[in-house]
């Protein structure tokens, strides 16, 4: 599957946390991270082990986004 993922809030700061993590296959690294970014879309195979980092104290109540997960047929 291929991930969409969007970030919806529409006002962020640094330091309020929310990032997503990518591992790598041995869940011992962080190999990429995507700073939440208002507006921002990911695109990413659903493979990819990945989570996302708890929002700090400072920010909103909540940290939103939407996920499309597309089948790819190869």
């Amino acid at each position: 599957q291929v991930v969409i993922l969007y970030y919806v809030n529409v006002e962020w700061h640094d330091g309020w946390g929310g990032e997503t993590l990518f591992y790598n296959e041995k869940l011992t690294d962080a190999i990429k991270v995507s700073s939440f970014v208002p507006g921002r879309i990911v695109v990413f195979d659903g493979q990819i082990p990945h989570t996302i980092r708890a929002q700090s104290t400072y920010g909103p109540d909540y940290r939103f986004t939407i996920s499309f997960f597309v089948d790819v047929k190869k």
